[in-house]
C-alpha cells in the first residue's frame, strides 16, 4: 500500500473523501480498557467486544444495541458480564476530536476540493458524542455506515458513494487509516491512501492535493 501511495503525484483530483475513525477523530477503546482493568483481563474483555469484528455491527446498525453487547457477553463466558458491561456504557470515553481535523479541512477546502466522509459510525458513538463531529459543517456530505446499513470494505458503501454524489472515482482521493478499507477503494477505482498519523501523512496528502489541481 505504501507504494500506491507515492504513485498518487499527478493525478488529477476533485474530491477528498476521509475516513472519520482514527483519521478526523481517535478511539482507544483497547488502551482504555486494559487501563482499568489491567493488561491480561483487560486484553480478554476487549477481544469479548472488538474480536471477529463484533463491534462492527454497531457500526452496521442492523442489530441494535442489546443484542450486540449480548453477543459481547456470548463472546468469552470466563469475562464477569459486569465487566463487559461496564466497558461497554463507558467506551464512549475514549473518542474525541483530533486537534488538527479543522485546520486540515480547512486547508483543503482552500486548496478547491470537494470534501467528503465515508465512515464506519455507531449510532451509540454518534449519540455519546456529538461534539466529536463538530467540523462536519466544513464537509460536502458523506456517508455513515449506520445509516445506510453498510460496512467498509463492502464494495457496495463505496458504490453507493459514488453515486449518491456523483463521483468520477478516478477524480477522488479515499484517506483511510485501514489497508483493507483503501484495497477496497481502489477495486471500484477510487484512488486511495493509507493513513497512518498526521505528522508523518499531512505534507504526502497535501503535496498530492497540490498536484491534483497541477
Amino acid at each position: 500500500m505504501e507504494g500506491n501511495n507515492n504513485n498518487l503525484i499527478n493525478r488529477q483530483l476533485k474530491t477528498v473523501v476521509f475516513d472519520i475513525g482514527n483519521v478526523l477523530i481517535t478511539f482507544s477503546g483497547m488502551d482504555f480498557i486494559r487501563k482499568r482493568f489491567g493488561d491480561e483481563k483487560g486484553l480478554q474483555i476487549a477481544n469479548s467486544l472488538f474480536g471477529n469484528r463484533r463491534w462492527s455491527e454497531l457500526d452496521r446498525g442492523v442489530m441494535t444495541s442489546e443484542e450486540v453487547l449480548q453477543s459481547f457477553l456470548d463472546a468469552d463466558p470466563t469475562v464477569p458480564e459486569e465487566d463487559i458491561i461496564w466497558s461497554f456504557e463507558h467506551i464512549y470515553r475514549t473518542v474525541s476530536r483530533c486537534g488538527y481535523a479543522i485546520p486540515w479541512l480547512r486547508d483543503v477546502r482552500k486548496l478547491g476540493y470537494r470534501v467528503l466522509y465515508l465512515s464506519n459510525y455507531s449510532k451509540l458513538i454518534m449519540h455519546a458524542r456529538p461534539e466529536v463531529l463538530d467540523f462536519l459543517p466544513l464537509m460536502d456530505g458523506g456517508i455513515f455506515s449506520c445509516d445506510v446499513k453498510l460496512i467498509k470494505p463492502d464494495l457496495a458503501i463505496y458504490r453507493l458513494l459514488i453515486d449518491r454524489f456523483g463521483l468520477d472515482p478516478e477524480e477522488c482521493l479515499f484517506i483511510d487509516d485501514q489497508p483493507d478499507n483503501c484495497a477496497a477503494a481502489e477495486q471500484v477505482g477510487i484512488n486511495a491512501y493509507v493513513f497512518g498519523s498526521y505528522e508523518q501523512d499531512r505534507p504526502k496528502i497535501m503535496e498530492i492535493l497540490e498536484c491534483g489541481h497541477c
